[in-house]
């Protein structure tokens, strides 16, 4: 059984890492300006490596974290 990172090994932070994604969609509007609703229509994609968010190093991969850190469905 592994052991679970709890602070950045590189600058010893303890507040989370993060990252980055992208994800398709439409925002609609009226003619007057109004926000109308979004759809998001597709899939997020995640960049591959979860980051500090103090340092912004890399601390593992989206793939890792998943397995690791994330509960189970």
């Amino acid at each position: 059984n592994m052991q679970k990172i709890t602070k950045c090994p590189h600058c010893g932070s303890d507040d989370g890492v993060c990252i980055g994604f992208n994800v398709s969609g439409m925002d609609y509007y009226k003619f007057n300006g109004m926000f109308d609703g979004e759809d998001i229509t597709g899939s997020y994609r995640h960049n591959k490596y979860m980051m500090c968010v103090n340092c912004g190093k890399r601390i593992m991969t989206f793939e890792e974290f998943k397995r690791d850190y994330l509960p189970e469905d």
